[in-house]
């Protein structure tokens, strides 16, 4: 059995504005930790994640994908930040096509070794926030766990890339963690940028920078407005996630 993954976090705080002040708010340097962070964590990963089959995803998660499910069926679908491929298994079993993408060879090591439905899963190293150099178009961009890791001033990159992806009218799902009570336990400290950084470490491999920031309703609005047309918010209080749809404007 894996060891469970502390989360601490810590910085060098400014108390009069509460703002984190040392050289780890530079966004490329959080994002090549979160890399790296991810890559150590990848034999760990569907431990920290309660994983435990295909199936008990797809009953735990009915009420997301049952909504998502009309959009998806038949579909050719861009994966974002696939991981180890817990929800490639249920986009495979309804999508036509699934390109599943990670920055990371080790969980997608990880995703090829489990079972698909279907014979419709690519899997492809890719950078999200260049995801337009891939050479297909797509129906669907699909993410889930990632919008809470992009760096507040990467959001716009991360949009228009994906939306270059997308056929005319295309449509883009993001699930994501709302705020839970284990939060609760955490110290809050923002970067320079805002973004809210916690420390984590992974057995045996140290400690890593990790961006997890949490949005409302309005606040995912004001993110996307620039990109994203006939926005759907969607909290299901019982997982604890929320869900944004929309369509290329």
């Amino acid at each position: 059995m894996p060891h469970p993954l502390p989360c601490v976090i810590f910085g060098y705080l400014n108390t009069e504005s509460g703002v984190v002040m040392d050289d780890r708010s530079d966004q490329k340097k959080l994002i090549e930790q979160m890399n790296e962070y991810y890559r150590r964590r990848a034999p760990w990963h569907d431990y920290y994640m309660s994983y435990k089959s295909h199936d008990a995803t797809e009953k735990l998660m009915t009420p997301l994908i049952e909504i998502i499910h009309p959009l998806i069926s038949g579909k050719d679908i861009l994966e974002i930040a696939c991981g180890t491929g817990i929800w490639t298994q249920v986009l495979s079993r309804r999508a036509r096509s699934v390109t599943a993408t990670d920055i990371n060879e080790a969980v997608i090591e990880l995703a090829r070794k489990k079972q698909y439905d279907n014979d419709n899963v690519t899997f492809q190293i890719a950078d999200a926030y260049s995801a337009d150099k891939l050479q297909n178009k797509f129906d669907v961009v699909f993410a889930s766990d990632w919008f809470s890791h992009i760096p507040l001033p990467m959001i716009s990159r991360f949009q228009k890339s994906i939306n270059n992806c997308l056929h005319d009218n295309g449509v883009v799902i993001m699930i994501d963690m709302m705020y839970r009570k284990v939060f609760e336990e955490e110290k809050t400290i923002n970067d320079a940028y805002h973004n809210r950084i916690s420390n984590r470490q992974v057995p045996d491999a140290g400690n890593f920078n990790v961006v997890k920031n949490f949005f409302t309703e309005e606040t995912i609005k004001r993110h996307l407005k620039d990109f994203a047309g006939d926005i759907q918010y969607i909290e299901n209080l019982e997982l604890k996630r929320w869900m944004v749809i929309y369509r290329k404007p």
